[in-house]
């Protein structure tokens, strides 16, 4: 029980870091995106 409750922990601590991640990533995308499309 408190191996796995630990494993499962971190595994959640994982996810939710590159969650967070992938979030920042794709507002820095979109911006990239915005900024082309306005210089058209």
């Amino acid at each position: 029980m408190g191996f796995s409750d630990y494993f499962y922990r971190e595994k959640h601590r994982e996810i939710i870091l590159r969650m967070n991640l992938f979030t920042k990533d794709f507002k820095t995308f979109k911006r990239i995106v915005f900024e082309y499309v306005k210089s058209l």
